[in-house]
């Protein structure tokens, strides 16, 4: 039984791998029997300038040394963004829990990096942090994603079933024996966003009114869906390089920027609905991601049967921020943060490392 003696205020940060901003999430937790009850205080998101969009979207490509620079830069930059936060909105929080910006995900060689080092965001804003929440698991053998379903245990027990699409589209199953289990289904926005920016000059398609404007290219949908990731049973999570390696190099083929949206979409509908299939999910699925917006995405996720429970617009876009800052409360409190039943490890871990400012 947690105690239920006292509550938090806790920062949490998410840097998706959209490169859509920075999305801070202030929120107030107190404990209640074995569910964490919360207040969302403040959130925004902070778009990042076209200077940082390109040094994070170039850091794979950097030396060590300059990699290692960036990740502090980075964090610096994180601490200076709360410190404004916070006395923006003249509030103060106990503690900062930051997922950081993913650069590596290599789960086959128990790899996920993300820079935005913690040391830098505490000494920057004056607030311990918590960061670094993957390496434990991938110590242990697991994929070190997805971390969100455990914190969906606590908050949000209503649901037994959970979408989000964002930079990558996953889901998680909460079922009635206590199981859990959660796994990164597709790309998503980072496709759909590489291609707007490619041939249209733009960060993305908005409510997806262009993908709407295309057409299918059948023979790239069927080359799509049958990559192989998609027949791999869970665990299995995707990173940038899945990207780079499996998608982008059949979708560079084709020159119809329309088509490319449309396809893509409709690419993501199939692959979800499948999933959703595949976990004979019977209930309405809450949804959150910036895929919400896509008007396109969820007409054809309703065409495929695909029944969704909408959000207020603060739960949709600060979800995950809100997840990671639970995350960094359990870190604290000596509580697993690491389902292994998610992850694949050889056991519940508590992520995260701990920086005092």
């Amino acid at each position: 039984m947690i105690s239920t003696s006292d509550s938090y205020t806790i920062l949490g940060l998410m840097s998706g791998t959209s490169l859509d901003g920075l999305d801070l999430c202030l929120t107030r937790f107190w404990p209640n029997e074995e569910q964490w009850k919360f207040e969302i205080v403040e959130a925004k998101t902070i778009e990042y300038s076209k200077e940082w969009i390109e040094s994070l979207r170039n850091a794979p490509n950097l030396s060590a040394i300059d990699l290692h620079v960036l990740d502090r830069e980075f964090g610096r930059l994180l601490g200076e963004l709360c410190k404004s936060f916070l006395e923006s909105k003249g509030q103060k929080a106990d503690l900062i829990a930051s997922h950081g910006h993913t650069v590596f995900h290599q789960p086959e060689r128990n790899l996920s990096v993300q820079i935005g080092h913690g040391a830098f965001i505490a000494a920057a804003s004056g607030i311990d942090v918590i960061s670094d929440f993957r390496s434990t698991d991938t110590a242990y053998g697991g994929e070190g994603a997805p971390l969100v379903p455990m914190a969906e245990k606590y908050l949000f027990q209503e649901h037994k079933a959970f979408l989000n699409v964002g930079g990558i589209a996953n889901t998680s199953v909460h079922k009635e024996d206590g199981q859990i289990l959660g796994f990164d289904i597709c790309p998503a926005n980072q496709v759909l966003n590489y291609i707007s920016k490619k041939h249209f000059n733009l960060e993305y398609d908005k409510s997806g009114k262009l993908a709407k404007e295309g057409k299918v290219i059948s023979d790239l949908l069927e080359k799509l869906n049958q990559i192989d990731f998609y027949s791999k049973k869970p665990p299995k999570s995707l990173g940038r390089e899945f990207v780079e390696k499996e998608v982008l190099p059949l979708i560079e083929v084709y020159d119809n920027g329309k088509d490319l949206l449309r396809t893509f979409n409709e690419h993501m509908a199939q692959q979800i609905s499948q999933s959703i299939r595949d976990q004979n999910i019977e209930e309405p699925i809450f949804l959150s991601g910036g895929g919400v917006y896509n008007q396109t995405l969820i007409d054809l996720l309703d065409v495929e049967g695909v029944e969704l429970f909408k959000a207020n617009d603060r739960m949709i876009d600060f979800k995950e921020a809100l997840c990671f800052s639970l995350l960094g409360l359990l870190r604290i409190k000596g509580i697993p943060n690491c389902l292994s039943s998610v992850t694949g490890a050889s056991k519940d871990s508590i992520g995260g490392s701990h920086y005092l400012a």
